[in-house]
């Protein structure tokens, strides 16, 4: 397989490569978009899943399903942590939900407002059964899980396009990986073969 390798960071010529190449993609798909992402909020790029999915492209979205509350101060982790169970529809609509309270709480930033006014979009395309957002869980008996479940921290960054192209590496679907100052590197490959091994 030939590979192409994109760097980020706001101070290198071409620095916002991964976030255009992310959005380049899901622009360009016919059938299915897999994500695996430690973060699903970057506004731009969920404006262009939004797109896809209006042409009937179907997305699943795999982030973090996290328990452990004791160890995490971060909202956004505690709402996957309440919501991120399954890729049932019910689950999936009431972790849009979550994400919904967690956006307009105490003194939304720019940034979180933006990243809200798309999730009753994609409650609609949830409901329509185009859209997915799940988390992982695995069988335990340890003190820390939920069930006898204990979820999966999901800490992959891969996208797979109509099963033909992807991409994988460092960066987050946010804005620090794609628009500002973290610097990140992924490797892309277009080839049906690899990226079937990878789903």
């Amino acid at each position: 397989s030939v590979a192409q390798v994109q760097r980020s960071h706001r101070w290198l010529s071409g620095g916002h490569a991964i976030g255009n190449q992310y959005e380049l993609a899901i622009h360009a798909a016919r059938h299915t978009i897999y994500i695996e992402n430690q973060h699903f909020c970057h506004p731009r790029t969920m404006e262009a899943l939004l797109l896809a999915l209006d042409r009937n492209v179907r997305v699943v979205a795999i982030v973090p399903g996290f328990q452990w509350d004791e160890h995490i101060n971060n909202p956004f982790l505690k709402v996957l942590a309440q919501w991120c169970v399954g890729p049932r529809l019910g689950m999936c609509l009431a972790f849009l939900d979550a994400l919904r309270r967690w956006c307009t709480g105490k003194r939304p930033s720019a940034y979180r407002r933006s990243f809200c006014t798309l999730l009753p979009l994609f409650t609609k395309h949830a409901r329509s059964g185009r859209f997915c957002i799940a988390g992982l869980r695995h069988p335990t008996h340890d003190k820390y899980s939920v069930n006898d479940l204990r979820s999966i921290y999901v800490h992959s960054k891969l996208l797979i396009v109509d099963d033909e192209w992807f991409t994988i590496g460092s960066a987050n679907m946010v804005d620090l990986s794609f628009d500002n100052d973290h610097t990140e590197l992924n490797i892309s490959v277009w080839d049906a073969r690899v990226a079937n091994l990878l789903r």
